[in-house]
């Protein structure tokens, strides 16, 4: 009986460690000059999503276990991966299109939310998550 109050008390306590929507909207605007929550949350769901679509499933698994709720769900809805067709320039048109940008800007607005999710897999406990990307996905994670 134990070892599940324990088990339930540590998944507890990694829900709270958890972001929520609106602090990963806040890191998003700051990171990438977007005015709104709304724009800065489908950046998010562009770019994250773009990655779920290029790793194995258990890694997309945990990589979404480490973002808010809101946006969990609508990751698990997308198709397992990894998709090898799928590229940066893939992602950072879907996110030039979904946000009205060019494709400069996207690229701009996908490198600020890649610091983002680098702090939101941290924050997670699972900074190894975005390991598991092609060399090519890394433009999306400069350096802090």
């Amino acid at each position: 009986m134990e070892p599940k109050t324990t088990s339930k008390t540590n998944a507890d306590r990694r829900s709270r460690d958890l972001p929520t929507t609106g602090e990963a909207a806040r890191w998003v605007r700051e990171l990438t000059g977007l005015d709104h929550d709304e724009r800065a949350l489908a950046a998010l769901e562009v770019v994250a999503g773009g990655i779920v679509r290029r790793i194995l499933p258990e890694e997309a698994n945990d990589f979404i276990a480490c973002l808010p709720n809101e946006l969990r769900e609508l990751l698990l809805e997308l198709p397992a991966g990894p998709d090898a067709a799928l590229s940066v320039q893939t992602v950072q048109r879907e996110l030039a299109q979904r946000l009205g940008v060019n494709l400069e800007r996207a690229l701009e607005i996908s490198r600020g939310v890649g610091i983002a999710l680098r702090w939101l897999t941290v924050r997670g406990a699972r900074p190894d998550v975005l390991a598991h990307l092609p060399r090519e996905f890394r433009i999306l994670f400069p350096p802090l």
